[in-house]
């Protein structure tokens, strides 16, 4: 039982900071997206890259480092927005494959713990009728009982894992393909943005 108590209180404690996290990101990607291009428009640069900077989206990094490479070429541009999404992808999916690992491992300890108790149970009978003083069915009930205590606990924990590694998973999700959509958008919103401004210089 002591470490599919760990095991829950672990996930507990896991369940609540992604939680804290999650509802830490008060801005919606689609929103700051929007104000971001709009101060593009206007060859406002530096503006967009504060409000990028002061955003607690995770998309807010991703898109100032597109933003630093404006004038570049599109493909520049998308690598670069890329790898900064690989540094921001891990921070919203930390936690969950441990979720996932005690989803697992919680019935195999529970079944473990039923087995141990379950044979402690039998061998206390054989033991009891080599005395001659033979166990009665009560006996053998509550043994068993108090084994598969076990098996209940770890089907518990990991039930209780198991739906919050759902709703986690499924809410990071999200987010990576707002993040990935954004990141596409001005990628080629930048690129076009500069091209028509090379082109306007030169009819100048």
């Amino acid at each position: 039982m002591w470490p599919i108590l760990l095991c829950s209180l672990a996930a507990v404690m896991v369940v609540f900071e992604r939680v804290m996290f999650f509802m830490s990101i008060k801005e919606d990607p689609a929103s700051l997206k929007v104000r971001v291009f709009d101060e593009v428009r206007k060859s406002r640069i530096k503006e967009a890259m504060i409000l990028c900077e002061g955003s607690s989206s995770p998309v807010g990094p991703v898109l100032k480092a597109g933003l630093l490479k404006f004038g570049r070429r599109r493909e520049e541009i998308a690598g670069v927005m890329d790898e900064a999404a690989r540094f921001e992808i891990p921070q919203l999916e930390k936690g969950l494959r441990f979720l996932s690992m005690v989803a697992g491992v919680t019935p195999l300890l529970g079944l473990l713990g039923t087995v141990m108790g379950m044979g402690r149970s039998f061998h206390m009978m054989q033991a009891r009728s080599a005395a001659m003083n033979p166990a009665m069915p009560a006996d053998a009930a509550a043994g068993i009982w108090q084994a598969l205590i076990t098996s209940a606990a770890g089907l518990l924990v990991a039930i209780f894992a198991s739906v919050a590694l759902g709703c986690l998973s499924g809410h990071a999700r999200t987010m990576v393909l707002a993040m990935e959509k954004a990141a596409l958008d001005l990628a080629g919103f930048l690129a076009d943005t500069s091209e028509t401004s090379v082109v306007d210089n030169n009819e100048g």
